[in-house]
Order: structure tokens, then C-alpha cells, then sequence
């Protein structure tokens, strides 16, 4: 991706300064729901619209600009603890990575493959948020994104992470990047049903887009695996759990953007045949470049670890495909 800058008369810089209106915003709405006043905004409205209350209390971007421009606009951050404020009203833990520079911006929103975890956040967030930043110029969030039923919260953490980025980021005319990874795969295809017309690419890297095809893969190999799975999805006490499963999966997701796709062929966790449904599911019109990893000593996280057989293959990969859009 090549360096981009606003130009002079209109620049409004990007800083820390935004993230201290998140972090306020977060006191605000805890401050609401806590009070009698707050309770009764709250009950007003069956689903709470969080960006109108920012609108109300969020310093105006002269504000901003006028408090933190000269201290912080050239700041680079590297794996930064921050809070999103999700559509539902809660707080998301997120990391994020800036390069020095008052931008704008690209965006890519990291998505990994495990629920509430602080380790797999800070570690994905320093082994992709970091480098991606530095070089691909790019502003990363790698998402603590939570644990909750199928397709519900953790689809509203991406989606809301997306509304953040262009509203409060101002990168309303910058590309903005999904990167999945495992699990995070589904969650971003997910995320497209809704909103596909703000989002410019998908990584997705091993995972997976067909919830049924993926139990029964677990089932066959680990029956402990399968069930701690079946009970994520919200199905374990489904009549028909089959009906479930196949009512969860994202394989009808039409993907419309430049798509990169990662997989290994020898893949015992999430098999190659959904890395061969995920690119049925783009559509023509648009490009796909896929990397399929023949080596069987590449594990299934191969971008998780700086030193798996898969991971410089994968890296060139991204960086090559990030480079050109």
C-alpha cells in the first residue's frame, strides 16, 4: 500500500487524542447505565444508538486538533491497549499499532482465532499489528473480540471496529482490511453480510466458512475439540443440531473484494476443503490470490509462529498482497 497524505488545507491529524475521547466515552456510557437518568435514556431505546450519544459528548475535531496536534500527531504507537465501544454498549479491548505520521491511514483490522484472550491479542498484535504498521505504513487493531454465541458478539465487535474506524479515525476514504485468521476467518466473512460496501480486502488464513463441514472434521479427530466446538456455536442443545450448524455457516456469504487466501494442504485442524469453499464463495469480478502451503510440516497456525515452516511463505504473501492494493 502506498504512503498516502492528506493535503495541507483539509489535513486533520491523526492522534492519541481520538482514543482518549474513546476510553471518556466508555466512563460516560458506564455513568448512564448506572444512574436513574441514564437507566431511563437507556430503556428508551431497545437498541442503544452509542454514536449518537458520542456525537453529544465527544470533543468537536478542532478540540482535538487544538489539544493534542503538537505534542502527539507524529506519534507512532506500537501495540497500544485501547477500548472500542461496540453497537451493543460494551467495552472492546483492542491493540493497535500507528505509524509515525498524521496519516491518513489504511486500516487492517486483525481477527484471531481465540475468544477473550488477552495472550492471542497481545501476541497477534505484536507479530502482525507491529509489522504491518511499520511496513505497510497501515493503522492495525488487533481485536480481543468476545466470547458469546456464534456469529453474535463477535460479529458486532468487528462490525463496530469498522464504524469506529471510519467515523472516528477519519478513514472514511482510506481502505479498510479485514485479516482473519482461523475462526476469525468466519467472523470477518460474517462481518461482510453487513458490511461489505465499507471494507476493501479480506486475508483469510485457514479458516473456515462451512460450521457443519467444520464440526464433523472435529468430530472425526477429537471428540473433546468437537464438543467444546458445538457448545461455541450455540447448538449443543438444538433439536436438530444439524439444521443448527448449517443455519450458522457463512458458506452464502457472496465475498465482492480482492481476496487473499492462506491454507495448508496438509491442514489436520481446519481441513483444505474449506480453504477450496471460501474460494467458491468470491466473487469473479473480483481478484483472488491464493497461497496453498504443500510442506506437512507446516502447522495449521503457521502465521501464529515466527518460526513454523509456513510462516515466511506467509508473510511474503501478505506483504506482497497488502503492497499491492
Amino acid at each position: 500500500m502506498p504512503r498516502q497524505s492528506w493535503p495541507s488545507e483539509i489535513a486533520r491529524p491523526f492522534t492519541i487524542g481520538v482514543f482518549l475521547v474513546m476510553i471518556g466515552s466508555v466512563a460516560v456510557l458506564r455513568i448512564l447505565q448506572n444512574t436513574p437518568e441514564g437507566e431511563e435514556r437507556i430503556r428508551e431505546n431497545e437498541l442503544m444508538n452509542i454514536n449518537a450519544i458520542l456525537d453529544q459528548i465527544a470533543p468537536s475535531d478542532d478540540e482535538i486538533e487544538r489539544a493534542f496536534q503538537s505534542r502527539l500527531s507524529e506519534e507512532e504507537l506500537q501495540n497500544e491497549d485501547i477500548g472500542i465501544v461496540t453497537k451493543d454498549g460494551q467495552l472492546l479491548r483492542a491493540r493497535l499499532s500507528k505509524p509515525s505520521g498524521n496519516g491518513p491511514f489504511p486500516v487492517v483490522i486483525i481477527i484471531h482465532s481465540a475468544p477473550s484472550s488477552t495472550r492471542a491479542t497481545d501476541e497477534i498484535g505484536t507479530v502482525w499489528g507491529e509489522s504491518i504498521a511499520r511496513e505497510q505504513n497501515a493503522l492495525t487493531f488487533t481485536l480481543d473480540w468476545r466470547e458469546g454465541t456464534m456469529g453474535e458478539e463477535e460479529v458486532t465487535d468487528v462490525v463496530s471496529t469498522i464504524d469506529w474506524a471510519r467515523k472516528l479515525l477519519q478513514a472514511t476514504d482510506q481502505p479498510i482490511y479485514l485479516f482473519g485468521l482461523d475462526h476469525g476467518v468466519y467472523i470477518a466473512l460474517r462481518a461482510l453480510e453487513t458490511h461489505q460496501e465499507y471494507v476493501d480486502g479480506l486475508i483469510a488464513a485457514y479458516g473456515y466458512s462451512d460450521i457443519a463441514a467444520q464440526y464433523a472434521a472435529l468430530v472425526a479427530q477429537d471428540s473433546r475439540g468437537a464438543e467444546n466446538f458445538l457448545t461455541q456455536t450455540g447448538c449443543s442443545e438444538a433439536v436438530a443440531v444439524d439444521s443448527c450448524l448449517n443455519d450458522l455457516s457463512a458458506t452464502t456469504v457472496e465475498i465482492s473484494v480482492p481476496t487473499l487466501l492462506l491454507h495448508g494442504r496438509a491442514d489436520s485442524v481446519v481441513p483444505f476443503t474449506q480453504a477450496e469453499q471460501i474460494a467458491t464463495q468470491v466473487n469473479e469480478s473480483v481478484q483472488l490470490t491464493s497461497v496453498f502451503l504443500d510442506d506437512t510440516a507446516v502447522d495449521h497456525f503457521f502465521l501464529d509462529d515466527t518460526n513454523d515452516a509456513g510462516f515466511t511463505a506467509g508473510e511474503q504473501a501478505i506483504a506482497d498482497w497488502l503492497s499491492a492494493q
